[in-house]
C-alpha cells in the first residue's frame, strides 16, 4: 500500500533519554513503536513495525536510540549497532536497513528523499554527532 504523505513512524528504545518529552510530543499522524533494548532483537523490531503499520507504509521514520559518540545502539541481542564499521561490514545491519527501505517506507517517497539506507544512517550519525 502507498503511504499517506503525513504518516510517520517513531521507534523508541527503552534506553532513550527524555522519553516523557518525546511521548508528549508525538502527534496523531505518528505511529509509535517502543521496545526493550535488552531483550528485543532487530528481527523483533521489524515484526513490531509490520504489526503497527498493518500493511501500510510511511513517508518517514525516526529512531530514538542511545549512543557512545561513535555508535548508535539499536538493541543488545546481536548486538546491533549503527556505525561506519557496521554499515560496511555487518550484513545484519545492511539487511535491517534494506528491509526498512523495502517494506516500511513508501517506495516513491523514500527514493525521492533517501536514495539509500546509507543516507538514512548518515542522517542519524550526523544528528548524534552534532548534538555533542
Amino acid at each position: 500500500m502507498a503511504a499517506d504523505a503525513n504518516h510517520r513512524i517513531l521507534v523508541v528504545s527503552s534506553r532513550a533519554r527524555n522519553k516523557p518529552a518525546i511521548y508528549s510530543s508525538v502527534l496523531s499522524n505518528i505511529h509509535l513503536v517502543e521496545y526493550n533494548y535488552e531483550t528485543t532483537s532487530v528481527e523483533d523490531i521489524k515484526e513490531k513495525l509490520v504489526k503497527q503499520l498493518n500493511g501500510n507504509k510511511v513517508a518517514s521514520m525516526a529512531m530514538v536510540l542511545h549512543s557512545s559518540g561513535r555508535e548508535l545502539f539499536i538493541c543488545s541481542p546481536g548486538p546491533a549497532v549503527v556505525s561506519l564499521k557496521a554499515i560496511i561490514n555487518d550484513p545484519a545491519i545492511k539487511e535491517f536497513f534494506s528491509y526498512l527501505a523495502a517494506n516500511i517506507f513508501d517506495t516513491v517517497w523514500f527514493h525521492n528523499f533517501f536514495p539509500s539506507y546509507m543516507s538514512l544512517v548518515l542522517t542519524f550519525n550526523f544528528r548524534v554527532e552534532s548534538e555533542k
